[in-house]
């Protein structure tokens, strides 16, 4: 996810600024979430499929905190063992 850059333009149509997704940077990490042109280039973003790419992403990221928590939590029982073998 860290891949993808969201980007300020203006709307062509109406000079309105907005936040969006560039179609080329998405496309390497999320395909399935552009809509090709005629020569299957990427032309456009399906906004409506990026809710289930950020929620990959976010489920993803929770997955590593719990095993860093698993892994702190063992490093500290750890110290705390060596640390009263010690005393």
């Amino acid at each position: 996810m860290s891949k993808i850059l969201a980007v300020q333009y203006l709307l062509n149509a109406t000079g309105e600024a907005n936040v969006g997704f560039t179609a080329e940077a998405l496309f390497e990490v999320f395909p399935l979430a552009v809509n090709l042109d005629k020569d299957d280039k990427p032309d456009s973003v399906k906004y409506g499929q990026i809710t289930a790419l950020l929620l990959m992403g976010a489920k993803h990221q929770d997955r590593v905190i719990a095993d860093m928590k698993k892994q702190l939590k063992h490093a500290e029982e750890d110290r705390s063992k060596a640390a009263s073998t010690f005393s």
